[in-house]
């Protein structure tokens, strides 16, 4: 019996205030499994990144209640919420969010060196972990110099560096060719099914989504489907 990983209850995200108000989530309720494969999709404004960054701490609800295995954030500080991103919670985007002026071993060493990971040890895992998606070879490489399938390949390697439970991935092959794209999701599927990660996808592409055990549909800020 698999837990419940994330719980939402009643979620509603909204911005601005007066005739300028967006209310980007509506009264969204759902439950995520440990281990669940969820593929999120949805026209663009439906909501679909504005609900992954709800799941993954990097922001508030507006009302309602999100809950990480069992526990409410309501109340929480936002140290105490950095924290769980840091450790818990891996991030893969679609713009790779590498930091240029750090190769790619360095880039995959900062969230462990954030965590207080001693520099010979994490210069290490980095190694280990860009070998496991398969670029050890460019590890020296700064991102200006890598394809953008490598890149995300070590943006990969940056969001599993401290063993999160959770990978969220928001278009992670928006940038891609299609030969790159399966290689990327045939990684992330991978990690989901080998090492039991839950892994939530917010995508447009039909087949990324079919990767999924479970497609989420989206519109106008609520779940359809």
């Amino acid at each position: 019996m698999y837990r419940v990983k994330v719980e939402l209850k009643r979620v509603e995200r909204s911005y601005g205030s007066g005739p300028a108000l967006v209310r980007a989530l509506k009264g969204v309720s759902m439950r995520i499994k440990e281990g669940d494969s969820i593929s999120v999709m949805g026209p663009s404004g439906s909501g679909k990144t504005t609900l992954m960054y709800i799941i993954g701490l990097l922001e508030k609800p507006s009302s309602g209640d999100v809950s990480i295995d069992g526990r409410s954030i309501k109340g929480c500080s936002d140290w105490y919420l950095s924290k769980m991103r840091l450790k818990r919670i891996g991030f893969v985007f679609q713009q790779f969010h590498l930091l240029p002026n750090l190769n790619a071993m360095e880039n995959v060493m900062v969230p462990m060196r954030e965590s207080g990971i001693g520099r010979a040890k994490s210069r290490k895992m980095a190694c280990e972990l860009l070998d496991s998606v398969g670029i050890l070879n460019r590890a020296k490489h700064l991102p200006s110099r890598m394809s953008g399938g490598e890149q995300q390949r070590t943006a990969i390697a940056r969001a599993i560096a401290n063993g999160p439970e959770m990978i969220l991935a928001d278009e992670p092959t928006g940038e891609l060719d299609s030969d790159s794209s399966g290689v990327i999701m045939d990684i992330l599927t991978e990690m989901n099914r080998a090492q039991g990660k839950t892994l939530i996808v917010v995508t447009h592409d039909p087949e990324v989504a079919r990767r999924s055990r479970k497609i989420m549909r989206m519109k106008d800020g609520s779940i359809h489907s």
